[in-house]
């Protein structure tokens, strides 16, 4: 194997490093920086490794805390709903008692002290509408309620509903709430 090398060594042509120079230098505007393409070739870093100790926070006496008991007077969000459902439903009877069975939906809805309050009676009236107590119908581009009359079976009352989505913002509140007054 050392007798090849000598015999590349001799057939190889002598590399004349300054007539290379020469010929490429006109494509370098300046010399070449010295870089390393992998980082330094003496990779002899230590590292120093400290062992965390954790805090040793003095022990307070905890006192100990019960569960609380769930009682009625806690009602769940369902049940929540529900009874302002009904609230509603015995509000929208003597309403409409009163108005010969027809009352404005924006009038019946908006609460001009709440914005809040006014969501919260659009999305129970939808439940009593779903629930096919009562309608809404269109009357001069307006909605109004009434109760829903029952023409028959019940099939004939589910495939009569139509649904539609209730968009109100703040600023269409204000509008509202000052026409309702």
């Amino acid at each position: 194997m050392g007798d090849r090398m000598d015999e590349d060594e001799e057939t190889a042509p002598k590399l004349d490093w300054s007539k290379l120079g020469g010929e490429v230098g006109g494509l370098f505007r300046r010399t070449p920086s010295v870089t390393f393409m992998y980082g330094s070739l003496a990779v002899d870093e230590t590292t120093v490794r400290r062992e965390r100790k954790a805090r040793v926070r003095p022990q307070e006496p905890v006192p100990q805390v019960t569960p609380q008991q769930v009682g009625k007077e806690q009602d769940a969000p369902e049940e929540a709903t529900t009874k302002e459902v009904k609230r509603l439903n015995e509000v929208l009877q003597k309403v409409l008692e009163e108005n010969d069975g027809l009352v404005s939906y924006w009038d019946f809805v908006i609460n001009p002290d709440s914005f809040t309050q006014t969501v919260e009676n659009i999305f129970h009236l939808s439940f009593l509408i779903k629930d096919g107590k009562y309608k809404i119908i269109e009357d001069h581009d307006l909605p109004w309620i009434e109760n829903a009359t029952i023409r028959g079976d019940s099939q004939e009352r589910i495939t009569d509903r139509k649904q539609a989505v209730v968009q109100i913002t703040l600023p269409l509140w204000q509008v509202g709430k000052s026409s309702a007054v």
